[in-house]
């Protein structure tokens, strides 16, 4: 599946959706892979924060490129 985001605020929603559909169809039972490609600065840490909170994810979530 590939989707494509044009702004922060849909970048976020398409993370929400996903993590929601994950836990509806219970693959948090199972190992659940999910590649993000794209260019420095294309949003994958704010796709993978706003993943994280819509799973109850507490920590702080920090780009691995700037680590």
């Amino acid at each position: 599946m590939k989707l494509t985001s044009r702004s922060i605020e849909e970048t976020g929603k398409i993370a929400r959706n996903l993590a929601q559909k994950i836990v509806k169809i219970g693959l948090r039972k199972h190992a659940t892979v999910i590649a993000l490609e794209g260019e420095l600065g294309a949003g994958k840490t704010t796709f993978v924060k706003a993943f994280a909170k819509a799973l109850g994810v507490k920590s702080h979530i920090t780009s691995p490129t700037f680590v």
